[in-house]
C-alpha cells in the first residue's frame, strides 16, 4: 500500500439559504449526520459532494489515472496532516482503484468527475488502522477527513 503524504487547506461550500451567503468550515462539515452523507456499498468510508463537476466527461474507475487536489485532516483532533495546496506541495496522481493509497481514499473517488470536490470521512479501519501514521500525526484508530478535487483523469 502506498501512503500519502497530504496537506490541507480550508474546505468551505456556500449556503444560499439566508440572505447572505454562508461560509461553512471543514469542521461545521465534519457535523453532518450521516444521513447527509452518501454510503459507500460495502465499506465504511462515506461521502458528501461539495462541487459537482462535469458529468459529460470521464469518471474515475479502477484503473484510471487520477490527478487531485486534495487536503487531510484528523477528525479526532482537527489538525490538517497535508494538503497539495500548500505551498511547495504539487496535485496527487495515482491509478485508482488497485491499492495504491488507503482504502477510503480508493474508494471514495471512484465515480468523481473533472472539477468534482468531495467530502471524505474514512475510519481508522480504511485509512491507517490501529498503527496509525505517527509521522504525520495521525493517531492509532485516527479517522480522517479528506476534501478531493479531481483535476484530471485518463
Amino acid at each position: 500500500m502506498l501512503s500519502l503524504a497530504l496537506p490541507r487547506a480550508a474546505a468551505f461550500r456556500l449556503s444560499t439559504s439566508a440572505a447572505l451567503p454562508r461560509v461553512q468550515t471543514s469542521a461545521m462539515v465534519r457535523m453532518m449526520t450521516t444521513e447527509e452523507r452518501t454510503p459507500i456499498p460495502g465499506f465504511e468510508t462515506t461521502f458528501s459532494i461539495l462541487t459537482s463537476g462535469d458529468d459529460s466527461g470521464p469518471k474515475v474507475a479502477k484503473g484510471s489515472s487520477v490527478t487531485v487536489h486534495a487536503t487531510g485532516i484528523v477528525v479526532e483532533t482537527g489538525k490538517k496532516f497535508w494538503s497539495t495546496k500548500d505551498p511547495g506541495q504539487q496535485p496527487f496522481s495515482y491509478v485508482a482503484g488497485v491499492g495504491q493509497v488507503i482504502t477510503g481514499w480508493d474508494q471514495g473517488l471512484l465515480g468523481m468527475s473533472v472539477g468534482e470536490e468531495r467530502l471524505v470521512v474514512i475510519p481508522a479501519d480504511e485509512g491507517y488502522g490501529q498503527s496509525g501514521f505517527p509521522a504525520w500525526g495521525i493517531p492509532a484508530g485516527g479517522t480522517l477527513e479528506f476534501t478531493l478535487e479531481v483535476l484530471s483523469i485518463t
